[in-house]
C-alpha cells in the first residue's frame, strides 16, 4: 500500500487545518489486511421530503428531553441527531424516544417529570499512565508589572501550549467522536459552530453603547506622563483583584505614592476648549477613589481640585462630608493651570478661587477626571439606525422630560451612557425603564393586531 505524507494547511472557513500532500514523500507499506475506516454521515433525503427540520450539522433537529422532531409524532435517536456516537448511547435514545411515544399513545404529558439527561464523566482507570503536572503559564516579573498595566498572566508559547495539550488522555487530534462536547456540562462546546453573520427580525432595539474618555492628549495643560492616570487605571491599581493586588504603586518607579492630586472637570464644562456640559460621575468618584486611597496608603494625603461638588443623589452628600471629615480629603476650590514634571515628583500648578492666592502641589501621582465622550462609532450606527444625534454627539431622545427613554426613531430606545454621561444608578434605573417601555411597546403592537382581526 502506497501513502504520501501530509502537512496541515491554512484554516478553512470553519477554523480547521486541512491536510496537504508533500510532494515527492511518498512510501510504501507491505500487509496481508486492509482496513478502510470511512466515516459516517446520514443520509436524510426522507428527512427533507418529510418537511423535517435539520441542524446546521446536517443531523435531524429534536427536543432535547421528548426527541420529538419539528414534526409532531415524529421522533429521532442515535447517530441521526448526534451524529456518530456510540451504540450505548444510540440504545439510550431509543429507550427515551420508546417512553416518549408511549406517552405520546396514552394522551399523557410528553416533558412531565423528565429532563435532559446530565452528561457525566466517568472515572477513568490511570493505572499505566504517566502522571505529568501541567504547565504554569508565564507571568510578568514584580518589577515589570510596576511600570505598566498590561495583563499578568501570559499565553503559552507554540512549542509549550502543543506540550500541555498532549496531556490529555484522549484525542491526541480532534478525530470529530464529540466525546468533550457530550462531557461539558456547561454544554458550552458545539462542534458545528463556525464564524457566520446572522440577520434578525426584532421589534424593537434598545442601545446601549456606553460611553469613551476624552483622551489625555487634548489637555495641554499636563504633560504626558507615566505617573499621570485616568480615574479607571487608578481604580485598577486600587482594586484588590487588579494588577498589583490592590498594593498602589507608581508605574514609573514602582514607588508607594505618598500624595496624589485627583482633578475634576478634565475637559468637562469647558465650552471654549473641549466639552460644554458635565459628566456627571467624576465628583463622587473623586470621593470613592479618594478614600479608597486613604485606605490602602493610610500615611498617604489625597488632594481634590474641583470646580464645585455636586452630590445631587441619595447619601451622596453624606458621603462627601464624610470622606471629607472622616477620611481627610483635602478639596480646593479651583482650577489646575499646568501640570509638570520636576524630578522625581509631579508639580500641580493651581489657584484656590475662594482665597484668590496661587497654589503649587509637589505630588507623586496626578489623576485626572477625563470627560465621558460618546463611544466610537456612534456616529455611523445612528445612520445605521436612522436615528439623531445631539449636538454633543450623544443620542438624542424623543423628548427630554417625558420620553427620556425613546430615541427620535419609533422602535429604537436608549439606555445608559449612549444617551448622555450618567452615574450607575441612572443607568440601572434607566434600562429597568427602558424594558418597561419595550413591552409596552410590544403590547401596543399587539393590541393593534387584535384589532385589525
Amino acid at each position: 500500500m502506497e501513502f504520501l505524507r501530509m502537512c496541515l494547511g491554512e484554516p478553512d472557513e470553519g477554523g480547521r487545518r486541512k491536510p496537504i500532500p508533500l510532494k515527492g514523500t511518498e512510501f510504501q507499506v507491505e500487509a496481508d489486511l486492509v482496513i478502510a475506516a470511512i466515516g459516517q454521515a446520514p443520509e436524510l433525503g426522507w428527512a427533507r421530503d418529510l418537511g423535517l427540520e435539520l441542524t446546521e450539522r446536517g443531523t435531524l433537529k429534536v427536543d432535547p428531553v421528548t426527541l420529538e422532531t419539528s414534526r409532531p409524532g415524529v421522533f429521532a435517536g442515535g447517530d441521526v441527531v448526534t451524529g456518530p456516537r456510540s451504540a450505548v448511547e444510540a440504545m439510550a435514545a431509543g429507550r427515551r424516544a420508546a417512553e416518549s411515544i408511549d406517552r405520546l399513545l396514552r394522551g399523557e404529558d410528553l416533558r412531565e417529570g423528565r429532563e435532559v439527561p446530565e452528561a457525566k464523566v466517568p472515572e477513568m482507570d490511570l493505572r499505566g499512565v504517566e502522571e505529568r503536572p501541567p504547565e504554569r503559564p508565564p507571568t510578568l516579573s514584580p518589577e515589570e508589572r510596576r511600570a505598566d498595566f498590561r495583563e499578568v498572566e501570559l499565553p503559552f508559547d507554540p512549542e509549550v501550549a502543543v506540550k500541555e495539550a498532549k496531556r490529555c488522555l484522549n484525542c491526541a487530534g480532534c478525530c470529530e467522536c464529540y466525546s468533550c462536547e457530550s462531557a461539558c456540562e456547561a454544554q458550552a462546546i458545539d462542534h458545528a459552530l463556525v464564524d457566520r453573520l446572522e440577520t434578525y427580525e426584532v421589534g424593537a432595539i434598545v442601545v446601549a453603547t456606553g460611553y469613551e474618555l476624552l483622551p489625555k492628549g487634548v489637555l495641554g495643560e499636563v504633560e504626558e506622563d507615566p505617573d499621570v492616570l485616568d480615574p479607571l487605571q487608578f481604580e485598577r491599581l486600587l482594586c484588590p483583584s487588579g494588577p498589583t493586588g490592590g498594593k498602589v504603586f507608581r508605574p514609573s518607579d514602582g514607588r508607594v505614592p505618598k500624595e496624589v492630586v485627583f482633578i475634576h472637570c478634565c475637559g468637562s464644562r469647558d465650552p471654549e476648549h473641549h466639552l460644554p456640559y458635565c459628566s456627571r460621575v467624576c465628583c463622587m468618584y473623586g470621593c470613592k477613589l479618594g478614600v479608597l486611597y486613604r485606605h490602602a496608603v493610610p500615611e498617604g494625603r489625597f488632594y481634590l481640585f474641583y470646580m464645585d461638588m455636586r452630590t445631587d443623589g441619595k447619601m451622596y452628600e453624606e458621603f462627601y462630608q464624610r470622606a471629607a471629615s472622616e477620611d481627610r480629603l483635602v478639596f480646593l476650590r479651583g482650577r489646575v493651570a499646568k501640570v509638570f514634571r520636576e524630578g522625581e515628583r509631579l508639580v500641580v500648578w493651581g489657584v484656590d478661587t475662594l482665597s484668590g492666592r496661587r497654589i503649587e502641589v509637589a505630588c507623586d501621582l496626578v489623576v485626572l477626571a477625563l470627560g465621558m465622550v460618546p463611544s466610537p462609532g456612534t456616529a455611523e450606527l445612528a445612520e445605521l439606525l436612522g436615528v439623531e444625534l445631539d449636538e454633543t454627539g450623544f443620542f438624542r431622545e424623543a423628548e427630554r422630560r417625558l420620553r427620556p427613554f425613546e430615541s427620535t426613531r419609533e422602535g429604537v430606545f436608549l439606555a445608559g451612557c449612549c444617551q448622555a454621561p450618567k452615574d450607575i444608578p441612572e443607568c440601572v434605573a434607566q434600562a429597568a425603564g427602558c424594558a418597561a417601555k419595550v413591552m409596552a411597546f410590544f403590547a401596543k403592537a399587539r393590541e393593534g393586531l387584535r384589532e385589525v382581526a
